[in-house]
């Protein structure tokens, strides 16, 4: 695959385009932006077991083949920001072997996370170049959040402003497949954050269990307006997120959505969450609103990269027992 690549030292790091959108975008809600940044700080250049250059490789591998233009071209201006080869990134085939060995992972991630097994996290704690069980936590952790931040970046209309011009117009789109959702395909029903995700998640990268953990917390108490929005609104759009993965509670049903969210919403939800080439996201975002669009996109960013964990990580406990 030909990747465009961008000179390193044409923008600092931490001040691209990209960045400083959703900077903006994000101060809408200052407390999760707060939680937010600090979050991603410690995934990609806090203390943990990979290299800080292996961990921006591995956020370029999450989301390649996403047709997110904007968020890839971002993470591939930090990867040579951190000293990465630009030959990674022409050529999969000149990056390490080890790294090479995560891209199964991470089509299981983007395409089907509930296929996720624990043959797939066996597989590559054995051969050469294998990896360790918390090597391999960090790394999906990078690569649940990638993926969930590109949704986030077509919800809020930042892939629909630059990605156009970037590509240089719609004849150089690439062809991006649908992806399906679990509605039929698999299901999560015994495995919760609560009672399992968290404590296996802390036991193994407690850092990030802390951080994912309160910003959860603080998602599930967000409004879109004072005047109009409840705490009950928000939990009901958090576990429809859940259910479109196919992660289902006994005390919820999809009808508690139905007074929540009108069918712009749950067709503009859906179809940021699955990338679904048949829908008019632009126009559904119109249709939704700027502070909604935005407010749905933060609770797709979070519950869906929860909801990829969450099958990771009940993997990782089948491969422990």
């Amino acid at each position: 695959m030909g990747v465009l690549v961008h000179k390193a030292d044409r923008l600092p790091r931490r001040q691209d385009r990209t960045s400083l959108e959703l900077t903006r975008v994000l101060e809408l809600y200052p407390e999760y932006y707060k939680l937010y940044q600090e979050s991603r700080h410690c995934l990609m250049e806090g203390d943990g077991s990979l290299p800080l250059l292996s961990r921006h490789f591995i956020a370029f591998l999450a989301i390649r083949d996403s047709g997110c233009d904007v968020l890839l071209s971002q993470t591939i201006r930090s990867f040579l920001g951190a000293g990465g080869e630009k030959s990674w990134i022409t050529d999969l085939n000149t990056a390490p072997v080890k790294l090479h060995r995560l891209r199964e992972m991470t089509e299981i991630l983007w395409k089907y996370p509930w296929k996720l097994t624990n043959h797939n996290i066996k597989s590559l704690t054995v051969g050469k170049e294998s990896w360790t069980l918390s090597e391999i936590v960090e790394a999906v952790v990078i690569i649940s959040h990638q993926q969930s931040l590109a949704s986030f970046c077509l919800g809020t209309g930042q892939e629909r402003l630059r990605g156009r011009e970037e590509r240089g117009g719609e004849a150089n789109k690439p062809k991006q497949e649908n992806r399906s959702h679990p509605q039929l395909a698999g299901r999560l029903t015994e495995f919760s954050w609560d009672e399992q995700g968290f404590s296996l998640m802390s036991s193994l990268y407690s850092d990030m269990a802390n951080y994912i953990d309160e910003k959860l917390r603080t998602v599930r108490s967000l409004q879109t307006s004072i005047q109009t929005r409840q705490h009950s609104d928000t939990e009901n759009i958090c576990r429809h997120v859940h259910h479109l993965h196919g992660i289902h509670q006994d005390d919820w049903t999809p009808d508690g959505v139905k007074d929540v969210l009108n069918p712009d919403e749950r067709n503009f939800l859906e179809s940021c969450l699955f990338q679904r080439n048949d829908a008019d996201i632009e126009s559904l975002g119109k249709k939704v609103g700027y502070s909604r669009k935005v407010y749905l996109s933060v609770i797709m960013l979070e519950f869906k990269h929860q909801s990829q964990l969450l099958f990771f990580l009940q993997a990782v406990m089948k491969h422990l027992s």
